[in-house]
């Protein structure tokens, strides 16, 4: 009795991920409604992974390494983990299959990152520095993203879509809480400035690595959606 069970729950399973077309929901080309479901159907299962068809998901998700330099503030991130992703949607989507543009908002209710962060250089114009574990919550995230669309030839033959994130755009819609991070001032600021600087330190961070942390995950996670991509022919995407 137990094989019968599990032969028939294996047999479940290879019906439900046989192949990429069980998971995707075709839709007329001009049907963004229809576009925006489909794609917020198949987005938690990506993000998951779907090891029989080669992708590798995306949350949780690791990124080893985003630095950078902007307004003169010096950061590197290292060994940084990110959760929540699968819960995020998309949402405001715009395709043009003429022009092979795509454009859409993803937003998502809670993502977690830690990890290790060193960072110095002028913030608030006050000179800081850190080298410090970090954790942030980012409650109610949203990103506009921009990109294009391509059609690439795959190894089965077939014309596959394949997303390139031309430029995105974040902004939180609900506080940022970054815990854990010791950001030090290397001079001594007055009650009332110091006060200030407290307030508004992470905030003005946070504006700063943001782009180029997002832009890190992205890759990753898109990369995954294009695996994805892979296994559908691009007519197969559409109805007409």
């Amino acid at each position: 009795m137990l094989s019968k069970i599990i032969v028939l729950t294996w047999l479940c399973a290879a019906e439900a991920f046989s192949g990429s077309s069980s998971i995707i929901r075709p839709c007329n080309r001009n049907d963004e409604a229809c576009i925006t479901q489909s794609a917020n159907i198949a987005m938690p299962l990506i993000a998951a992974g779907i090891p029989a068809l080669g992708v590798d998901g995306f949350d949780p998700m690791h990124l080893e390494e985003a630095s950078g330099v902007v307004e003169n503030f010096v950061f590197n991130f290292t060994n940084n983990d990110a959760v929540g992703y699968s819960k995020c949607i998309i949402s405001g989507l715009q395709m043009n299959l003429n022009a092979m543009t795509l454009k859409f908002d993803f937003i998502c209710p809670r993502v977690d990152l830690s990890g290790h962060l060193v960072s110095s250089g002028i913030l608030l114009d006050v000179p800081v520095w850190g080298d410090d574990d970090y954790k942030i919550s980012v409650n109610k995230y949203l990103v506009k993203v921009n990109a294009k669309i391509e059609k690439v030839m795959g190894n089965d033959g077939e014309m596959h879509m394949f997303i390139v994130v031309l430029d995105h755009k974040e902004s939180a819609l609900a506080p940022i809480d970054f815990k854990n991070y010791a950001l030090k001032q290397k001079t001594k600021l007055d009650a009332e400035a110091e006060a200030l600087f407290e307030k508004n330190k992470f905030v003005k961070a946070i504006e700063l690595i943001s782009e180029t942390y997002i832009d890190g995950l992205f890759k990753i996670a898109f990369k995954n959606v294009n695996k994805f991509l892979a296994t559908i022919p691009f007519d197969d995407l559409f109805l007409d």
